[in-house]
């Protein structure tokens, strides 16, 4: 065969562009240290490379998440010590004022009110921009100066909504803890043919009929939620109808002080794992649903009882609940705001008395009850004399017939006959006892703190050994992707100079083959 000029001269060519290729190849390798640089270079070790990649830049979030985590229960740890110390602070004044004058009690009243002030500084203290006791609600101050009725805010709405019509929120709210409903479109239409699902906790958990979760919207566009919620929808008659995944929300919040919820936050710390990383104000401050304290109603339990003294001659406007410690008297503590007073006997006329009338509630007073006994037992005076007894002045001429007997009954209308007092012979206000049980909440509230710092510490340690963990998980990734993408620079470096070896002699090759001519072959 005949071998051209043309066939040498290609020939040449692709052996230089050959060791170029490699030449070239090899210095990136050695410049950026890795042997796959393109997925090219090698498919299958990209693919790999890719993978471990994004195992570790999701480790690098869950740590981060861990941080966020462990900072804002740091925050919630320093914020119960000061907590539990002013429980104690509060303690010692309950325990010392005991058999004091009512000046004394009057000073350590207006330092427990300071207390009071105090602790609600701490239980609305922010982590950054956020409340620590919230719970979800991170943009409600968790509690108020005053006991707060009963509320149903109105409905919010997602931004991603293509709903066009008008949704409104009524009712009397009746749940005992603050929630957060939501009402999800699973199917888009116009009312009496969208379907929906709704939860109680924010959209964190839905309802779950079988065999679906799904329910059809009522042609009315009324719905209700339990616990005394209703929504009502008016669409237009359809021309303003439901989109799919259309979302509305309602904040329901219980009678009392506190206006965050029950919902705790949290983040994902590891794959397939969520951590709540928040406590709630209810669970802390008032233990909703746990049978614990709520630590400001003890408080001001506390402060009524160190005057109560001052108040005995000026009762009118004395709390029932506080200052005269109705709920308190032989040792019961089964209040709730559906118990009511129960008034029985025989009026000025001696006829049969019984009234139940008087529901005790946050603002019920001793006005209140006195005003009922003047209404129901006929011509008397009821007061409440300077030793915190009660007393009932029969004014009408003649022998008396007058009989006052003053009890609670409970929610479930039954009469609790330990609190049941005859007039003229218990007292309203037992200072002895009172400050005695006030001590006695205040260490259950130390002791409700306690759990709460020995539940952040539990945290604290969960999230140090799932820190551990996910550190050697990154440790073997970042093994693996070493050895799936690191180059060995001192192989390279023999490669190289191979290479260089190879490229320097091609050049003299083409160099030789550039200067060869028929006139060689003819001298």
């Amino acid at each position: 065969m005949r071998i051209t000029d043309s066939m040498r001269y290609n020939t040449m060519v692709n052996n230089l562009n050959n060791s170029l290729s490699g030449y070239s190849e090899i210095s990136e390798q050695i410049a950026t240290q890795k042997k796959v640089n393109r997925a090219s270079d090698d498919p299958v070790a990209a693919t790999r490379i890719l993978d471990i990649q994004r195992g570790k830049a999701a480790n690098e979030q869950y740590k981060q998440n861990m941080g966020i985590s462990t900072s804002w229960i740091s925050a919630t740890e320093t914020t119960l010590y000061s907590a539990y110390d002013m429980l104690k602070t509060a303690t010692g004044i309950a325990m010392g004022s005991m058999g004091a004058d009512a000046v004394t009690r009057e000073y350590a009243a207006a330092n427990v009110q300071d207390i009071i002030d105090s602790m609600r500084s701490l239980a609305n203290t922010k982590w950054g921009d956020r409340y620590l006791f919230s719970g979800t609600r991170q943009d409600t101050a968790p509690f108020t100066e005053a006991p707060t009725a009963a509320t149903i805010g109105p409905v919010q709405t997602a931004g991603s909504n293509t709903f066009a019509g008008t949704v409104v929120s009524s009712g009397a709210y009746t749940g005992d803890a603050n929630k957060t409903y939501a009402v999800k479109i699973t199917t888009a239409g116009a009312l009496g043919a969208a379907t929906f699902k709704y939860s109680t906790d924010g959209g964190r958990t839905w309802n779950t009929n079988a065999p679906a979760p799904d329910l059809t919207t009522p042609a009315d566009g009324i719905i209700s939620l339990g616990d005394g919620m209703t929504l009502t929808f008016d669409d237009a008659l359809g021309t303003k109808s439901f989109g799919e995944n259309d979302v509305f929300y309602v904040n329901a919040t219980a009678a009392g002080y506190y206006q965050g919820n029950d919902e705790r936050l949290s983040l994902a710390i590891n794959r397939g794992t969520v951590d709540e990383y928040s406590l709630t104000g209810a669970e802390v401050f008032t233990a909703a649903g746990a049978g614990g304290v709520d630590i400001f109603r003890t408080l001001y339990a506390l402060k009524d009882a160190l005057a109560s003294d001052a108040v005995a001659n000026t009762a009118g406007g004395t709390p029932v609940t506080a200052a005269t410690l109705l709920k308190d008297i032989d040792g019961y503590t089964g209040y709730l705001n559906t118990d009511h007073l129960h008034l029985e006997g025989t009026d000025t006329d001696g006829n049969f008395v019984s009234d139940d009338s008087l529901t005790i509630t946050d603002t019920t007073t001793m006005g209140d009850l006195l005003g009922r006994i003047e209404s129901v037992f006929g011509d008397v005076t009821a007061s409440i004399a300077s030793d915190g007894k009660l007393n009932v002045a029969d004014n009408s001429s003649g022998a008396s017939l007058l009989a006052v007997q003053v009890g609670v009954r409970n929610a479930n209308a039954s009469l609790d006959a330990t609190l049941q007092f005859n007039v003229g012979q218990t007292s309203l206000v037992d200072q002895q006892k009172s400050l005695s049980d006030r001590v006695a909440d205040l260490q259950a509230a130390q002791k409700q703190i306690l759990l709460n710092q020995a539940e952040c510490g539990t945290r604290k340690a969960h999230l140090d050994v799932v820190k551990s963990n996910i550190t050697a998980f990154d440790e073997s990734l970042s093994s693996l992707l070493s050895e799936a993408q690191d180059a060995n620079i001192t192989e390279l470096a023999m490669k190289m100079s191979l290479k260089e070896i190879a490229l320097n002699t091609s050049y003299a090759i083409a160099a030789k083959l550039s200067n060869t001519s028929i006139l060689n072959f003819l001298q």
